[in-house]
């Protein structure tokens, strides 16, 4: 089976892989073409704008020049947006996968190009939809011409045409269906692995009073409610616990104003904000800290904390959007009300003054919660969905 992974925003190398500086979408998107490629009988591709990244060399990535090696902002991609759609159309016409998977709707729009072209090939799209449509109104964006009608209306587009969808979580799938009338019976339910091999815990360390979170800055993301849950987790007695939050830039952590808050709430010595970091550097952070906090205005998974727990690592996470598919409250952790800080501080305070038998108790339960999840199983389940959609292809 010779199969084909588009992705527009990023370059899904091992380098963009094994950080947290480009984003999960493309981790994720590696992780499963990296896997899939692993099976026997599978040839993969992978095609994707070239912002600079290192190529891996693990597979045949195919990387399509479409602007400077840098991060572009939104307009700025949308500017070369056509050059890749062209770029991509001539391989796909020159490799002649048997199946494309795309991530995102700028990947999306090259199979929609070449379906009004009457060119048809078998299509699986992953939905991130949701989580760009909720930007949008989280956010507000400024960008000209870049609007919550815009992205949505493309992402409803590639919902509608392709074959198949492919939701990281339950509550990521309903939400899809509900939002874009996409009936169930076409999205698929496959959530992302964690890398156990390198998220694991570890008992020799002894953990420190510290609260871990990590992500990309961006608004969605909401540091600002977990330095505000802080500064309460203080008044509440609490005397020397840190918080170390992981992720991003400084210069990206200004923009957010996070420093600034921090020193407006009387907690900036008790918080270090480190940069994007590779995934065996994450994991020691996840080993060290006594819980992770997940604060996310909405995840369509939340990969981060899965992985956190995979570390023996107990979490409170606010009580929405994908958290709420892949955790149990009072398993390895707890929900918190997702509009309330001191709830938050609260749980997390409950956590730090667990005493040693009932921590590792939470600790252990933290860790089995995440067996499920692993990239061979996510491979094998995606590599059946092409399987079928490609029997299934009427063109």
């Amino acid at each position: 089976m010779k199969v084909c992974y588009l992705n527009y925003v990023g370059s899904p190398t091992t380098t963009a892989a094994a950080s947290n500086i480009i984003g999960g979408l493309n981790t994720i998107l590696f992780n499963l073409a990296y896997n899939v490629s692993l099976l026997p009988g599978n040839e993969v591709r992978v095609v994707y704008r070239d912002d600079g990244s290192l190529a891996s060399g693990l597979l045949s990535e195919i990387k399509i020049r479409a602007g400077e090696p840098t991060v572009l902002s939104r307009s700025k991609l949308e500017e070369h947006l056509p050059d890749f759609i062209n770029s991509a159309i001539d391989y796909l016409l020159e490799f002649k996968p048997n199946l494309v998977h795309t991530s995102g709707s700028e990947a999306g729009l090259v199979m929609c190009v070449l379906r009004a072209r009457g060119i048809k090939i078998p299509w699986v799209h992953t939905n991130y939809a949701t989580v760009s449509v909720r930007r949008s109104i989280i956010e507000g964006r400024t960008d000209k011409g870049i609007t919550e009608d815009v992205i949505g209306k493309r992402e409803r587009e590639c919902l509608q045409v392709c074959d198949h969808v492919i939701a990281l979580s339950k509550s990521d799938q309903i939400e899809t269906s509900n939002v874009f009338a996409i009936p169930l019976q076409k999205i698929s339910v496959v959530s992302p692995g964690v890398d156990h091999s390198i998220f694991y815990p570890d008992q020799s360390i002894i953990r420190e009073k510290i609260i871990v979170s990590a992500g990309r800055m961006s608004k969605v993301k909401d540091f600002p409610f977990l330095l505000r849950s802080f500064s309460i987790l203080k008044k509440l007695g609490d005397i020397d616990s840190k918080l170390i939050i992981i992720g991003g830039n400084s210069k990206e952590r200004f923009l957010l104003g996070l420093p600034t808050l921090a020193e407006k709430l009387g907690v900036s010595d008790y918080v270090n904000f480190v940069d994007g970091v590779s995934q065996a550097i994450l994991a020691t952070y996840f080993r060290r800290a006594i819980v992770f906090a997940a604060v996310s205005k909405h995840e369509t998974f939340g990969l981060l904390p899965v992985e956190a727990r995979a570390c023996g690592t107990p979490f409170v996470a606010r009580a929405n959007s994908g958290y709420l598919s892949v955790a149990n409250d009072g398993f390895g952790g707890y929900f918190c009300n997702n509009n309330s800080e001191r709830n938050m501080a609260e749980k997390i305070l409950k956590i730090i003054n667990l005493d040693q038998v009932n921590w590792f108790h939470l600790s252990q339960q933290a860790e089995s919660s995440t067996a499920e999840y692993n990239w061979l199983e996510n491979a094998k389940k995606s590599s059946f969905i092409y399987t079928r959609v490609i029997k299934e292809a009427i063109f």
